[in-house]
């Protein structure tokens, strides 16, 4: 009986910890981007991020703020259309950084996952596309 009790237990904080609330853990603070499509992203304060409440995402792109809709169902992720601020990057390099993760985030993304503390969002074939962390 003990058994089957620490077994559940186990379960429940593992399932707990990463998928709990209607928002799924997401919200709480914005996540800053580590990498984009296996490449690092430069850390700092053009580091993107991304902020999640009440089914909607916002955050920096790079260059730009962006806001948008978006669905949590258990592990699975959409977002709809988004909107985007029109400030000029600094230089091609980053517009190009800032093409590609706003491509990734509502393109590629389909679901995610929060695994030692890093916010994982992956494509339809398990692939992350972008990984992030508080």
């Amino acid at each position: 009986m003990r058994l089957i009790f620490l077994g559940l237990l186990a379960v429940t904080l593992m399932t707990g910890c990463v998928h709990a609330g209607p928002d799924g853990g997401l919200a709480g603070g914005p996540w800053t981007v580590s990498a984009v499509a296996g490449a690092l992203v430069a850390a700092g304060d053009r580091a993107p991020t991304l902020n999640f409440a009440e089914g909607k995402v916002s955050g920096f792109s790079g260059c730009n703020r962006f806001s948008g809709p978006m669905r949590v169902q258990a592990d699975r992720l959409d977002f709809g259309p988004m909107a985007a601020t029109k400030m000029a990057c600094l230089d091609a390099a980053a517009n190009e950084a800032e093409r590609v993760f706003l491509q990734a985030l509502t393109r590629q993304v389909k679901t995610w996952a929060i695994e030692n503390g890093r916010l994982l969002l992956r494509d339809a074939s398990g692939a992350v596309v972008i990984e992030a962390g508080r």
